[in-house]
């Protein structure tokens, strides 16, 4: 399987844990050097984007784009979406996260040095479940699509995991809040 942006490495570690054959591919190359350290993985691991995936086609059976696809602009979106079903055998699984329904207004902030504005994580793009069933639909048979509240909980103290408690209550009656996540899975036809 390959894991488009590797963040600090959490899915590479749970995945080699469960015996998965992981590949990775992220645009920071410090991000890459502390997987080839971590995981000794050498050519597994590899600088690059989306749009442009260094590996053959029909390759993986599954990639994994968790907190990468609102980063993208529109044209980078679609060539990256080309470039992950292109790398997918047939049949195979395309799992993923996006914030959901995020304002990105909400969330500019304005560099002091410059004057530059900006998004606080250098979102572009904002997903509900409709646009991701679009957005998927031309490339692949879409399987599930979930709203859920986003929880790190292993990072949460006593009176952040009370919180998300009360906040996981609310949503299974239907009442949203901010921090919500879209998980998606879907498959090549």
């Amino acid at each position: 399987m390959l894991n488009i942006g590797v963040g600090s490495g959490i899915f590479e570690e749970m995945a080699t844990k469960k015996g998965l054959d992981v590949y990775s591919l992220d645009p920071n190359p410090r991000s890459i050097d502390t997987i080839r350290a971590r995981f000794s993985v050498r050519t597994k691991a590899q600088v690059g984007y989306v749009q442009s995936i260094p590996y053959p086609s029909d390759f993986f059976n599954a990639v994994v784009v968790s907190e990468v696809l609102e980063h993208l602009s529109d044209e980078a979106l679609d060539d990256g979406l080309r470039e992950i079903h292109r790398v997918l055998v047939k049949g195979g699984y395309l799992l993923g996260t996006v914030p959901s329904r995020e304002n990105l207004k909400e969330q500019i902030v304005v560099c002091p040095e410059c004057g530059k504005r900006f998004h606080r994580w250098g979102h572009l793009q904002s997903f509900d479940p409709a646009r991701v069933r679009a957005l998927l639909s031309p490339y692949f048979q879409v399987e599930e699509i979930r709203e859920r509240p986003f929880v790190t909980w292993s990072t949460l103290n006593w009176k952040g995991k009370i919180l998300v408690l009360a906040k996981v209550l609310l949503y299974q009656f239907g009442i949203h809040g901010n921090n919500e996540t879209l998980v998606f899975m879907a498959t090549k036809r």
